[in-house]
Order: C-alpha cells, then structure tokens, then sequence
C-alpha cells in the first residue's frame, strides 16, 4: 500500500491483522531519491525473539511465551487473614460501619522478561481473596462485574491491574471504601503475593501485607 504525504495532517488506519511486522518507508525526492523506513512489530503475533538493528523496534517485555504457577488457597487466606487484621487495628477503622471493598486484579510479575505469567494465575488470587474476606463476615465485598464494568470509563495498564493512581478513581465509580490491590511475583522457587488496601476517601495505603507461596 502506498499512502501519499500532505502538508495538512490526515488520519490513515490501516487493518494490521494477523500481521506479524508492520514496515514504513519515506521517501524524498528533493535533490535526489533518499529513503528511510520503520518497522512496527505487532506484541500481539510477536513471541520470542525477532529482527533487530536499525529500523526496528525490540518486542515488548512482556510478550514471551505464557506460563502458570500453583496457587495455594491456604495462602491467599493467610495473606487475607493479615491484611483484615491490620485494617480491624486502624483508629480510622469503624466497627459500626461495614466497610465496602473491591477486589482489582492482581498484577502479575513473571519470574524474566521474557516470559509472562497467565491471566489465570490473577484470577485464581482473587477468587480465593474474594472469598477469604467473605468468611471473615466483617466487610461488604463488591461484585467482580460491578467492578469490570467501571474500569471500562477508566484507562488501566494493558494488564488490567488497578495502581494507585486509579484506585481512588475506581473507588468512587462503585461506592467502595477500599480497593484492594496486589501483585503475584514469582520468584523461581517460590512466588510472593503482596496486598495492601487503598483508601477511596483518603487515597491513603492501609494494612499492607505479603504471604510467600511455594511452587
């Protein structure tokens, strides 16, 4: 495809699916031809390695092969466990009002850059989060599709994960005290789950906490 050049800005899409590499020339014709040329590489398509030197750009960090990791249940309660007792022990913390949390999806950090660790391992955490604070039967716990359907007004990482720049943001969108959010880091032969709350009103981190879960 060749797409002429205009003094004025225009807008052009073109449809790159199932395009692995994605290549742009320019040309100049003043005082002779001359060409120079980008290449695009999709992060979609792209999987280990690729073409280097000039003209390209190197794939994504994240965009190696997907893997998974055991998730321990008893873990993540432990891990939940912490995080409510340190809440209960805050001055700011009401008894009497039933404080509102909602559950972000954990971030997930693989073990190098060139792999990256499965959306399933993320959600594993937060179902078995979910339902430790459940137990506990001292928090309102808000509805995960409640919750996906306000991060779709707001802007995320590619990941979904929820950071604390968004958290207030969020917190508002779905009435919640508290977002909860985390990060899942796998560290060869063990992963460490981190968790901490997020204060909706204050922006304030509270009750910060980590759990080590062995493979």
């Amino acid at each position: 495809m060749k797409l002429e050049a205009y003094k004025t800005p225009k807008k052009v899409e073109l449809s790159v699916k199932d395009k692995m590499r994605l290549t742009i020339t320019t040309e100049s014709y003043n005082g002779g031809m001359s060409a120079n040329h980008v290449a695009i590489l999709n992060p979609r398509l792209f999987v280990g390695s690729g073409p280097t030197g000039p003209g390209t750009n190197p794939p994504p960090p994240d965009s190696g092969p997907t893997y998974s990791i055991p998730v321990n249940p008893k873990d993540v309660a432990e891990l939940m466990k912490s995080v409510a007792a340190k809440l209960k022990t805050d001055p700011a913390f009401s008894k009497e009002h039933c404080a509102t949390i909602a559950m972000a999806k954990f971030k997930l950090i693989p073990v190098d850059d060139t792999k990256k660790l499965a959306n399933v391992v993320a959600d594993k955490v937060r179902e078995f989060a979910t339902n430790a604070l459940a137990d506990d039967g001292s928090f309102q716990l808000v509805e995960r599709d409640q919750i996906d359907k306000a991060k779709l007004s707001m802007k995320p990482d590619n990941s979904g994960a929820v950071d604390s720049k968004t958290a207030k943001e969020l917190g508002r969108l779905i009435s919640a005290d508290y977002i909860l959010v985390g990060s899942v880091s796998d560290e060869g032969t063990y992963a460490v789950i981190s968790a901490r709350l997020e204060e909706v009103a204050t922006g304030k981190m509270k009750a910060p906490a980590s759990q080590t879960m062995q493979r």
